[in-house]
């Protein structure tokens, strides 16, 4: 009787506690619709993550718009993808003056880099020639160039090259770039950076795929041509763009095909990488019965590995220093199910929402997402508050509400 008493008791102190665990968790707050519901702006490319980017003032969107046009060269209908600036307090779109892409891999991966200079007044893309003038970039034919567009002035302006495949990205201070610049297979390339628009172009002495431009240093996560030879398909490293030179290896499965797909992305301080990796499970995982996805974190200061997450994958830096959005994939499949929030430095994390159906993006405070429940479809801003911080603010506010005295008017004196 007093065992049953005993499991009875820890069961219900088991729920408490973990109640008080998700209500002390982030909260969202100030949310509201930013795209009305439709099918165009839905990208299946990696599950549409990182398909959407928010300008770091919050006041635009970028996003990725696809449409069927007729193809005659293959006498069938396809989709093509352009790119969309949507003025998030007036609801009007602008779509870029750029060819559109053919492929919505390509158009998914321009959006996954540093897009926005840090005012959020430019965007740098690898925009395709139009050669043909059909107003499409075909990839297989025509070549791209690293295009810079001006909010402001709705005008572009090339930077000067060109070659069969353009990746660039803005450094860390918004006013410079670093470019991919490499043949159809990428089998050859360059490592291309620029200190501003009109600076001589420098070309390192490596080249691979920018994956995640570091906030606090001159440090690139790269993720570096097929070592054919060895077999290995991923090999991610750190590379100095100012001394130009490899600092670190960092580790992955040798059957890690997905760093081309998931941006690394670093937290808000610059200090934490975190980046999908596999792990060999007898249970099975996506596209190999062998292993699953797991995140792996990188801390740039100890220059060591700084922890795992299993079964997630990065999505974007949360709010504050150190923290991360991840997705939580189910067994076997590469599609979130889940949300959490990770801090890097203390190795914590919070559900963050059971009300995702998606996430599309997480940018410091904003996170970008569709909801799930019934009622208004469509895509989502909101800011996420750390645990605690609503309360201290909330605290804040009543103390100065309460601690103020109250006006009074002076009483009317009659003369006599």
């Amino acid at each position: 009787m007093k065992h049953a008493i005993l499991l009875t008791f820890l069961g219900v102190l088991m729920l408490v506690l973990s109640t008080a665990t998700a209500a002390d968790g982030p909260k969202l707050v100030n949310e509201k619709q930013i795209l009305p519901d439709n099918e165009n702006w839905k990208i299946s490319e990696n599950q549409g993550i990182n398909s959407m980017r928010l300008s770091p003032d919050g006041k635009h969107l970028l996003y990725i718009r696809w449409e069927k046009v007729n193809d005659p060269e293959e006498n069938r209908q396809r989709r093509i993808y352009r790119i969309v600036l949507r003025n998030i307090a007036s609801g009007k779109d602008k779509t870029l003056p750029i060819p559109a892409y053919r492929n919505g891999e390509i158009a998914v991966i321009m959006l996954s880099m540093n897009v926005f200079d840090t005012t959020g007044k430019r965007i740098v893309l690898g925009v395709g020639i139009d050669a043909n003038g059909d107003g499409r970039h075909d990839h297989r034919q025509e070549k791209m160039k690293p295009v810079v567009y001006d909010i402001a002035s709705g005008k572009t302006k090339d930077l000067s090259m060109q070659d069969d495949i353009i990746i660039p990205t803005f450094d860390r201070t918004g006013k410079g770039f670093i470019i991919i610049a490499a043949d159809k297979q990428a089998r050859t390339g360059k490592l291309i950076t620029m200190r501003t628009e009109k600076a001589s172009p420098k070309v390192h002495h490596i080249w691979g795929l920018p994956r995640g431009v570091c906030p606090a240093a001159d440090v690139l996560s790269l993720l570096l041509p097929p070592d054919r030879n060895a077999g290995r398909r991923e090999n991610l490293v750190l590379y100095d763009l100012k001394a130009d030179k490899q600092i670190a290896k960092l580790p992955t499965h040798e059957k890690n095909t997905k760093l081309d797909d998931y941006n690394p992305q670093w937290t808000g301080d610059g200090r934490y990488l975190y980046y999908v990796d596999m792990k060999d499970d007898a249970a099975g995982g996506p596209d190999n019965p062998k292993t699953k996805p797991i995140t792996r974190i990188w801390d740039r200061k100890t220059n060591k590995e700084g922890g795992i997450v299993d079964s997630a994958i990065p999505i974007g830096p949360g709010p504050g220093k150190t923290t991360m959005v991840l997705g939580k994939p189910l067994k076997g499949v590469m599609t979130p199910k889940g949300y959490i929030l990770h801090d890097a430095a203390t190795g914590k994390s919070w559900p963050l929402c059971d009300n995702f159906k998606r996430v599309i993006t997480a940018q410091g405070k904003y996170v970008i997402y569709v909801k799930k429940t019934l009622g208004k479809p469509g895509a989502y801003m909101a800011e996420i508050v750390l645990p605690g911080k609503a309360k201290d603010a909330k605290d804040a506010k009543d103390k100065k509400t309460t601690s103020r005295p109250a006006k009074t008017k002076p009483p009317k004196i009659k003369k006599p």
